[in-house]
């Protein structure tokens, strides 16, 4: 005669306990974030970050991408996000200011060191995809001409494309 097994004494019993508790989970589809994180569709031209200053409820931070194909998206401190595209004239202004910038010479230009946020000032720092490769440039270590190339093109086609972040 057959004997039951008692299931509630053995490692096996167990198991079906763990997998009973398990099938509805793996029979539901997993959640959806709604919350859609966008990225850049081409290699990025353009990365400008803002940290810093008085901001009434945080910290202030904000960032701006733009991609090789004249997409241009910003993210504020609370983490919305908008997204516009340029005009290929835009673009292609914009990636030769880029491209034919002295680099060097920008960089000559140096502070003492202090970061603007010490007093109360926004941190600024640009990274520019060339060519030659990314170039780095933060106003905590270099005094920005902001009418210089390629610095005042990029402020001008994001208050043209963006003037709710400006």
């Amino acid at each position: 005669m057959i004997q039951p097994i008692d299931i509630k004494n053995t490692g096996l019993g167990f198991c079906l306990l763990v997998l009973a508790a398990a099938l509805p989970a793996l029979a539901e589809p997993p959640a959806r974030s709604t919350v859609a994180k966008s990225s850049p569709s081409a290699p990025l031209l353009v990365r400008y970050k803002l940290s810093g200053g008085r901001c009434q409820d945080g910290p202030c931070q904000s960032t701006y991408l733009i991609d090789r194909s004249g997409h241009i998206q910003f993210t504020d401190r609370s983490g919305k996000t908008v997204e516009k595209s340029m005009s290929q004239a835009d673009l292609a202004a914009l990636l030769e200011q880029i491209n034919a910038a002295d680099y060097p010479q920008i960089r000559s230009n140096r502070t003492d060191g202090e970061c603007p946020s010490a007093s109360d000032g926004q941190d600024a720092s640009y990274t520019f995809y060339t060519n030659q490769g990314s170039q780095s440039i933060s106003n905590c270590a270099i005094k920005i001409d902001p009418a210089s190339a390629p610095f005042a093109r990029l402020q001008e086609i994001l208050s043209r494309y963006l003037p709710e972040a400006q």
